[in-house]
């Protein structure tokens, strides 16, 4: 490990012992505000997630059509080219130079359509997900949202430090 990734791992759990252990050093009346204004924090970036996500299911909603019509071109396009010997019957070149462009234009015109869906919703379901569990994880924790926030840069720098030893 250089340096800079101890320095990193050492950051992380400092951090983390500092917020676990404001249950232990803070007075009661400080720790209600503080986790108070934690959870305020946590549930507002909880709702905008939400509606993040809401709105990502209702453009998947609004986008079923063109879905199944993108896989309904890769289905022909890959029966296409499994049957490629099947225009052998019919040797006229035009109909051959059709058989061997059409899969090729189904593969590309359902792929592309996929693949810009998806990259509308990869944003607010993918990481929008992980944020969602994260903010849930620290409202719901017994301890208070400063611990639980604590808990995680530890686990956090166990991860780091177990990826860092592992990849040496």
């Amino acid at each position: 490990m250089t340096p800079d990734q101890q320095l990193i791992i050492l950051k992380l759990q400092i951090a983390a012992s500092i917020l676990m252990g404001l249950d232990y050093f803070m007075p009661e009346s400080w720790r209600e505000k503080a986790n108070e204004k934690a959870k305020a924090y946590f549930s507002g970036v909880q709702s905008r997630i939400d509606s993040d996500i809401t709105s990502a299911w209702e453009y998947i909603k609004s986008k079923v059509a063109k879905i199944i019509t993108a896989v309904v071109m890769l289905g022909l396009a890959f029966l296409m080219l499994y049957f490629k010997s099947l225009p052998i019957i019919v040797e006229s070149p035009v109909f051959l130079s059709l058989w061997s462009i059409a899969p090729l234009l189904l593969f590309t015109g359902g792929f592309l359509t996929l693949f810009s869906i998806f990259m509308d919703i990869l944003l607010p379901v993918g990481l929008g997900g992980l944020f969602r569990a994260l903010t849930t994880f620290i409202l719901g924790s017994p301890k208070g949202p400063l611990a639980a926030i604590g808990f995680i840069c530890l686990c956090l720098s166990f991860f780091l430090r177990y990826n860092y030893i592992g990849n040496v």
